[in-house]
């Protein structure tokens, strides 16, 4: 299982434990960062130390860091998920009610984007707040997955509803109180049908 680490936009990791101003960070990870670092820098034919969109290199009193750059979401290191928080919530640290109040206000910026799949997390807010990102993310994916397979690439489904002489899906009741046609033998239905067209 990941350890996950949790940290704000523009904090340092370092792996010194005791360095003041920094998170800690297993050198491991570290290292798998910092060759990310190197193999983008040459890939895009410029120098590892210039910024980075995610990292960049960095120094705290005289020990090397890498500090987190205008970036939100989750990388993966090594063995570590780090996950990077808006800075919103730097003045508190450390406290888990503050991690879930960035964590909110986070996904409710999301919702706002337009044309995103966040629109509708599908989970409660409360249960959302205290998952990681990488968790919401995941689920946001699989919910999105969800649509494709039921609808299909070439049909969805679509409501229906009507008067049927057998019971498919759910009964209408104020429909069936407020129809001008009341049919003994005839229930008011509404269901989900496939439809063959593309949508």
């Amino acid at each position: 299982m990941k350890d996950t680490l949790t940290l704000f936009e523009y904090d340092h990791l370092c792996t010194d434990d005791g360095a003041e101003d920094t998170i800690f960070i297993d050198s491991d990870a570290f290292n798998a960062l910092e060759l990310f670092l190197c193999s983008q820098a040459a890939n895009e034919n410029i120098n590892a130390e210039e910024t980075h969109a995610v990292f960049r290199f960095s120094s705290r009193r005289g020990r090397k860091t890498l500090a987190a750059q205008n970036y939100v979401g989750v990388i993966s290191a090594g063995n570590t998920e780090i996950e990077i928080l808006p800075k919103i919530g730097k003045k508190i640290r450390y406290c888990d009610s503050e991690y879930e109040r960035v964590r909110r206000t986070f996904l409710a910026m999301l919702q706002e984007l337009r044309d995103a799949p966040f629109k509708n997390l599908g989970c409660a807010e409360l249960t959302t707040a205290r998952m990681p990102l990488f968790e919401i993310f995941i689920s946001a994916f699989l919910n999105e997955v969800s649509k494709v397979v039921r609808s299909g690439l070439r049909s969805d489904y679509q409501d229906w509803s009507g008067n049927e002489r057998f019971l498919r899906g759910a009964t209408q009741l104020f429909r069936a109180a407020t129809s001008q046609s009341r049919q003994q033998l005839s229930l008011c239905c509404g269901v989900q049908r496939l439809s063959r067209e593309s949508t």
